[in-house]
């Protein structure tokens, strides 16, 4: 397919296969196809039909871009804006910056000018939820950037080098339980593409688990994934017994397209490594199934959970990194009686979710499937985020130690001398 007939089935697609179709219109898709010419490289293409996506107002679950920046590029640096600067809150060895370092300028020009040339990427306004915007835009914009060393107190100007391989050795990055006493234990969720890790940790400290008065699931930065992966931690998190939960504000309502349905079956069964065979052939017949029968409710209603005695306070620190089904993750925990959410808003990207994926080899198209139903009465996360009971608003402070983490454990201190 040339680029003009790519640009065009991305049109066409967001105009009657996308969930977005029944309450967004986007812009005139004209002048971005006026900028289009075959010679253009890639990643020039991929971004100006992302700046048309980008009217759509959403902060997730619709992209474009090309495979290498999907598959082959990984961020070497996180960054979260505060004032007129960009804060280095994790980098890679390698990447020639550190957390603490602090970034002025990229491409020559200020932060403030950088964020009003990418303007059209800010449907977050509030820089305390633009961590992840800030990402994108140096994975896809930037050439070069300015920084000042903390270490040294030095300032040079770096070339921007993604990273051909993800980053490992990132304790943020790996699942893991951390017994911070003996009643106490903190476990890292960084997304929920599989429930294999999350069934280890319950396996490996299911002793611990039944005798731990406080939990803390620490999801600031978690990526998504899939709902039923992180099931076998709602025991933990709901008071002891069976008890009904009103799950209404989630119900959905999923677009059944002939084109939709056969590229999310395809979709489907390119996950080979997240789901178990059976899983996979089943969500992908449903998909065959309904192809063609448009719009179809689902209705979460109320959901069951036979919870345990112990722990007996739940904490989940997130932030505005934590999406999809980490989303999810904290507004079905938050329902809980025993959970305190504590942090930054999450991301707020489920009003429009259940990716499909359209696949033109150098390029790869992600619209979602469905929409919640809960936007027909006005009621939208985007842009805001699920809600936390405890605000702590992000400043440098947070590079010199966990701020989110250790109110969490002056809260449980003080549970522990009301006990007494």
């Amino acid at each position: 397919m040339t680029r003009f007939e790519i640009f065009d089935e991305v049109v066409d697609i967001m105009a009657n296969d996308s969930a977005t179709c029944k309450d967004i219109t986007g812009a005139d898709p004209a002048p971005f196809r006026a900028g289009i010419t075959e010679e253009m490289s890639d990643a020039d293409f991929a971004n100006l039909v992302n700046e048309y996506l980008c009217s759509f107002g959403l902060t997730g679950h619709l992209d474009f871009y090309t495979y290498d920046q999907a598959e082959n590029l990984f961020t070497p640096f996180r960054v979260r804006r505060y004032d007129d600067k960009l804060y280095v809150t994790y980098g890679r060895k390698g990447s020639g910056v550190e957390k603490g370092d602090i970034i002025t300028h990229l491409d020559g020009l200020t932060i403030t000018e950088a964020a009003e040339k990418y303007s059209f990427m800010f449907s977050e306004k509030n820089p305390d939820r633009q961590a992840e915007i800030w990402r994108y835009i140096m994975k896809r914009y930037v050439s070069q950037f300015t920084v000042h060393h903390k270490s040294d107190g030095e300032t040079e100007t770096l070339k921007y080098q993604p990273f051909t391989e993800d980053d490992t050795e990132c304790e943020e990055q790996q699942f893991h339980l951390k017994k911070l006493s003996k009643d106490t234990a903190v476990i890292r969720l960084p997304d929920f593409m599989t429930d294999k890790p999350i069934k280890n940790i319950v396996k490996q400290n299911k002793r611990f688990l039944r005798k731990c008065r406080y939990l803390i699931f620490d999801v600031r930065g978690n990526s998504g994934g899939s709902d039923i992966n992180y099931d076998p931690l709602e025991p933990y998190c709901f008071p002891k017994g069976k008890t009904k939960y009103d799950m209404s504000e989630m119900s959905q309502e999923r677009l059944f397209t002939e084109r939709g349905c056969k590229l999310r079956a395809e979709f489907f069964r390119s996950l080979k490594d997240a789901f178990s065979e059976e899983i996979i052939e089943k969500f992908a017949r449903e998909q065959e199934e309904k192809a063609g029968k448009g719009w179809e409710k689902y209705d979460c209603g109320t959901f069951t959970v036979k919870g345990k005695r112990n722990p007996e306070k739940v904490f989940v620190i997130t932030d505005d990194a934590c999406g999809s089904s980490g989303d999810s993750f904290v507004y079905e925990m938050a329902l809980s009686p025993k959970v305190t959410v504590v942090g930054r808003n999450t991301r707020g990207i489920l009003d429009y979710s259940n990716l499909v994926e359209r696949n033109y080899g150098t390029f790869r198209f992600r619209f979602p499937q469905s929409r919640l139903c809960c936007i027909d009465s006005g009621i939208r996360y985007m842009g805001k985020g699920y809600p936390v009971d405890i605000y702590i608003p992000w400043t440098p402070e947070h590079l010199e130690h966990d701020v989110d983490l250790e109110t969490v454990l002056t809260m449980i201190e003080n549970s522990r001398k009301n006990r007494k």
